[in-house]
């Protein structure tokens, strides 16, 4: 959002202001309300009145002004929470950086951060919202409701409004937490128009001449300043009564004619321009009123101090800042300017000079207002023209929520009609990983490509932003050919560019290359990228660093990411740029963490989660998993309590059940590493166990499962697991993620060696000795406990002196084992009776039902399996037992003890 700053200023207070005591005094008696309302129509000082009293004020206190577009919701809170930093800056970051995240969308969730983190004032605090007529968002007014029904105890609310707001006070008011000023609270008395008088044009006025004042504008502010104007000039009270009527058309005309209407006429039309922005500068209305043809001999020096002195002389101009730079026009008073630049200047006109007003705001890089005001004049080009002219840089600074209100702002069907800006939200759906939104985007983008035949720098780069996210979107669709096919065309029109876009295709085409087994080349597409970026170009340099952590780290070479990282770190401070902050934090904590380098991982975890809306959250997450894994190794369990608590707490922001679900998935594998099976089966009613994308994350919930499974034999089938296992590795061996291998392979190796296997065993601890020392693995190995350290002594008589597993058993010596997954879950084959060592539950299972005389095709209705299926087990079984044939198969069952053990488990299952 471009913040308007002038917004959170309270009117400034002019010497020609009278000190209105009786209104004040009320004020103060009344401050301790949770809620005041100022409630009165245009015209009655309500906003200069609040500002008096708070000058007087010895609390503290902020001050926003509504407009229009506070009617968004996430704006709306932006400005209070803005506001309120204005007086305690230590306060709200964690807010102010949640809700310009593009991740998190929910008022509620948002409404609740919000007055959580308000509860930090432990002061009297008033926060006036001033113009809340202007508000009609029924999330707005839930809101407001909210502060006052939570935070009544410090916080008080002043509402300054043309009418009632929609809100429910009814408790407020029935415990006497309300006051109220309304209209004929704020009317001047005899004794203010006397005054007022008196301050004004230095002249007192009598009796009759006052109750005139008060017959002809009944105490209205705005009407009893022009009465006493015309006084002041010699008119008596009879022509004066007559002139100035009190229905508002008449006192709108003279106030046209008297207040507004000056000698000069250049002065009177720069007043007229600068109704054409909310808001004006002076530099705004000259460059106006040089656009304004008519003017053959304008003097801008002359015309500036002249209008300056206008509007330190007018009574209906508002300075925005004490500086003296942007103004306002009492909002009655702006509407009537409206209505007079209509009656003076024809559409065309008016049209023609909001084009220009709008080159000049984004001239001075006030964009959404540049936006707003070219649209309001028709003109879409120049506003898109805005966005095309700013996208990448908004994509480099990450600014991507601001980005999307830029393409909400334009009609509708704007978007669908322009190649440049379907593509820029295209970008922006990528941003969001909204695979549907891209898809579709790039749907409609094919109907309306322009000709590729044509070579315009336009047309290069709306061709290749469109290879680009074609590629993100086949790459996450896995449909990998095609996704190197479309970086292919998309480099070569992006040579040199070294933009957002030129990023990503690096990006993706590395990863594509690694995960279908070109290792070589993804590397030397990573070396490239480094050396190709100008040093200058600091976001390059930070992007290229990026793309090279992701490839080291797909490749297991977690002892290259360190440096990268730290620089990486480095310069996303500098330029604030939290999104690759958070991932590289992520990477660097991962990679300490396997390395065993622990000291450093819950500092890495708590750098993060400062900025913890900037990033997707996923990363946050799982920075926050290795520093929970730090504390379980320390055995800090309150430290590690303390994390996990953390993090429910940061997921329940985004209000996405699928964080919740990774993060039960984390304290599941705690509680695994603790031995706590009965927590850990309860936990996994409460976690979805498919697949994260693995290419950017170590960790993966599916790796969780198979350890539960490991642990739990009664409730899984340890057949099952063996295939869980071997379908994980083959699916992960054809992708060359030998991040996610290097923690497969031990886990595969335990069960091999639990079953007798210790060929395959020790094989695939070899691949996993292989996989890790390359990179420097460690904790894969000490987290697995007791077993791992017997099977690691196995492999160590078998190998020549091996540096690497030496220190791996070295890590178990120094106390870094962690002895329960192994003892309290996870079966030793010492433990298992002959019978169970040999088959396994399915397998029991299915002998048990061929003892009872069932058929391959019974079993296989009774199991919800298929007939090919139950072959492959009894085929298992056979070879096992030893036995040839069915007969054999239960007379050796039955001699091992196995019918016995299991045949009491062994029941029909109903169908789900």
């Amino acid at each position: 959002m471009d913040f308007l700053k002038t917004r959170l200023n309270k009117p400034i207070i002019h010497s020609d202001f009278i000190e209105r005591e009786r209104i004040t005094s009320a004020l103060n008696r009344n401050k301790s309300k949770t809620l005041t309302l100022i409630i009165a129509g245009a015209g009655y000082g309500k906003s200069i009145t609040v500002s008096q009293w708070l000058d007087q004020l010895d609390k503290k206190y902020c001050w926003v002004e509504m407009d229009e577009d506070c009617n968004k919701f996430k704006t709306f809170v932006e400005y209070i929470i803005e506001a309120t930093r204005t007086v305690f800056p230590n306060l709200l970051g964690e807010i102010s950086k949640m809700i310009k995240s593009i991740e998190v969308d929910s008022p509620k969730v948002i409404s609740k951060h919000l007055i959580n983190e308000l509860l930090d004032i432990e002061e009297d605090f008033y926060i006036v919202i001033d113009d809340y007529h202007l508000i009609q968002n029924a999330e707005n007014h839930q809101l407001v409701e909210m502060i006052l029904k939570y935070l009544s105890a410090r916080i008080h609310l002043i509402i300054i409004s043309r009418n009632d707001p929609p809100l429910n006070i009814n408790q407020l008011s029935a415990y006497d937490n309300v006051f109220e000023l309304r209209g004929q609270d704020l009317r001047f008395t005899p004794e203010e128009i006397g005054q007022l008088s008196e301050q004004l044009y230095d002249k007192k006025l009598n009796v009759d001449q006052i109750k005139s004042v008060i017959q002809a504008t009944e105490g209205w502010i705005i009407a009893a300043r022009l009465h006493l104007k015309i006084l002041s000039e010699g008119t008596d009270l009879r022509e004066s009564s007559e002139l100035l009527q009190s229905k508002q058309e008449c006192l709108m005309e003279n106030m046209f004619h008297e207040v507004i209407t000056v000698e000069q006429d250049d002065i009177f039309k720069g007043l007229l321009l600068a109704s054409f922005s909310k808001r004006f500068t002076i530099d705004l209305i000259v460059r106006l009123m040089e656009f304004d043809r008519t003017n053959h001999s304008f003097d801008p020096d002359l015309f500036t101090k002249r209008f300056r002195k206008t509007l330190k002389n007018t009574m209906f101009i508002y300075a925005l800042d004490h500086e003296g730079k942007w103004f306002r026009f009492h909002r009655l008073v702006y509407d009537l300017m409206r209505n007079k630049v209509k009656q003076r200047y024809s559409r065309a006109q008016i049209k023609n000079f909001h084009i220009e007003a709008s080159r000049y705001l984004e001239g001075i890089h006030s964009y959404e207002e540049a936006i707003h005001t070219a649209l309001y004049a028709d003109d879409v080009d120049f506003a898109i023209s805005i966005i095309i002219a700013n996208y990448n840089t908004l994509l480099d600074s990450e600014q991507f929520q601001r980005l999307g209100s830029w393409l909400n702002m334009l009609p509708p069907g704007t978007v669908e009609m322009h190649p440049e800006l379907l593509m820029t939200r295209a970008i922006l759906n990528e941003a969001k990983h909204d695979l549907h939104g891209l898809t579709s985007d790039l749907e409609i983008f094919e109907k309306i490509m322009m000709p590729v035949n044509k070579n315009s720098l336009e047309c290069k780069r709306m061709r290749s932003s469109y290879y680009a996210m074609s590629a993100g979107k086949f790459f996450y669709s896995k449909e990998y050919d095609r996704t190197l096919k479309m970086t292919d065309k998309a480099l070569p029109l992006l040579n040199g560019n070294y933009s957002y876009v030129y990023s990503f295709v690096y990006i993706i085409r590395s990863m594509t290359l690694q995960i279908t087994g070109y290792e070589k080349e993804a590397t030397e597409l990573t070396d490239k990228y480094l050396t190709a970026i100008p040093k200058d170009d600091k976001m390059g340099i930070l992007r290229s660093h990026l793309c090279n952590i992701i490839v080291k780290s797909i490749q297991g070479k977690i002892d290259k990411i360190s440096v990268s990282a730290n620089l990486i770190i480095k310069l996303s401070l500098e330029q604030k740029k939290w999104m690759t902050y958070a991932m590289a934090n992520y990477y660097l904590a991962a990679s300490s963490y396997y390395r065993n380098e622990l000291e450093k991982v819950r500092k890495i975890y708590e750098e993060s989660r400062k900025n913890g809306f900037s990033g997707r959250p996923n990363f946050i997450l799982q920075t926050g998993f290795f520093a929970a894994l730090q504390m379980h190794s320390d055995q800090d369990n309150e430290g590690y309590d303390q994390i996990i608590s953390e993090l429910y707490d940061y997921v329940n922001k985004f209000n996405k059940s699928e964080l919740t679900q990774l993060v039960a998935a984390f304290e599941l594998e705690h509680e695994l590493l603790h031995g706590n099976l009965n927590k850990a089966r309860e936990l996994a009613t409460h976690v979805d166990f498919r697949d994260l994308s693995t290419i950017f994350y170590f960790y993966t919930p599916s790796l969780t499962k198979i350890k539960l499974m490991l642990a739990d034999p009664e409730n899984w089938d340890i057949e099952e697991t063996r295939l869980e296992l071997e379908e994980l590795i083959e699916n992960k061996e054809k992708k060359n993620l030998e991040h996610i291998l290097v923690q497969v392979y031990p886990l595969i190796a335990i069960w091999h060696s639990r079953y007798g296997r210790k060929t395959d065993a020790i094989s695939h601890l070899r691949k996993a000795i292989k996989m890790a020392e390359k990179g420097g693995f460690v904790r894969v190995f000490l987290d697995l406990g007791e077993e791992m350290r017997l099977l690691l002594t196995q492999l160590e008589l078998q190998e020549k002196k091996s540096p690497f597993i030496d220190k791996l058993l070295n890590g178990f010596n120094l106390n870094y084992r962690n002895e329960a997954f192994a003892t309290n879950l996870i079966p030793m084959k010492n433990e298992l009776s002959a019978g169970q060592s040999i088959v396994t539950p399915r397998e029991t299972e299915i002998l048990n039902l061929i003892g009872k005389g069932h058929s391959n095709k019974e079993i296989a209705d009774l199991l919800f399996l298929s007939h090919s299926t139950i072959k492959t087990y009894l085929y298992n079984c056979y070879q096992k037992l030893e036995v040839k044939n069915r007969v054999e198969a239960i007379m050796k069952s039955k001699k091992l003890g196995i019918l016995s053990n299991y045949a009491d488990r062994v029941r029909p299952k109903t169908n789900p």
